[in-house]
């Protein structure tokens, strides 16, 4: 079985590292962990993740939504949204802050599912 790879695109760095620390424990491989929407576009581009996991706010001039557009443009991987606010969000695959690992997990799933019909 083939173990997804995961990028992970969060501006704070408790947070990326809880958020590197549960897709680990679910079983994702991690690929990489960006700060940036600039830096999350090029790894992607780069590592072609099977999912992308991104903060709304990231760093830099680019953010979340700008960087999982041209994601979801350039590569067939899942985008899953993260976020603080999540009623600002209109994606299908969105994770209010803070999350619950089982909520994470199904949401994961969920998108990654989707890539694969």
């Amino acid at each position: 079985m083939h173990q997804a790879r995961i990028l992970i695109a969060e501006d704070e760095a408790l947070i990326a590292e809880d958020l590197r620390h549960t897709v680990l424990m679910l079983g994702y491989a991690v690929v990489g962990v960006t700060q940036s929407g600039e830096q999350a576009a090029q790894q992607a581009l780069d590592l072609r993740p099977d999912l992308v996991l991104l903060d709304y706010k990231l760093k830099g001039s680019m953010d979340g939504l700008e960087a999982g557009k041209l994601i979801q443009q350039a590569l067939a991987a899942a985008v899953v949204f993260i976020s603080a606010n999540a009623n600002v969000l209109t994606q299908p695959y969105v994770v209010q802050k803070p999350f619950s690992r089982t909520n994470l997990s199904r949401v994961m799933a969920a998108a990654l599912a989707s890539k694969q019909e």
